[in-house]
């Protein structure tokens, strides 16, 4: 979930003696809204593959931004 909806660090490798960090992060336009995932999927315990959505439902609800 978090290299599809965020970023994930993945390692850091070295070119023309420079070190690079790479980030794994889906396009934008793949991870903007909640019907985007429908488009990911897990495998289940027997080897098929079920889209995320299958497992949950979501659900808008108006609340704080920040809760302390």
């Amino acid at each position: 979930m978090q290299s599809t909806f965020g970023t994930l660090y993945v390692g850091d490798f070295t070119m023309q003696d420079r070190n690079w960090q790479v980030n794994l992060q889906s396009e934008m336009n793949f991870r903007s809204r909640p019907e985007d995932l429908s488009k990911v999927f897990v495998r289940s315990e027997h080897g098929q593959m079920l889209p995320l959505t299958s497992l949950f439902s979501l659900e808008r609800d108006v609340g704080p931004d920040v809760i302390k």
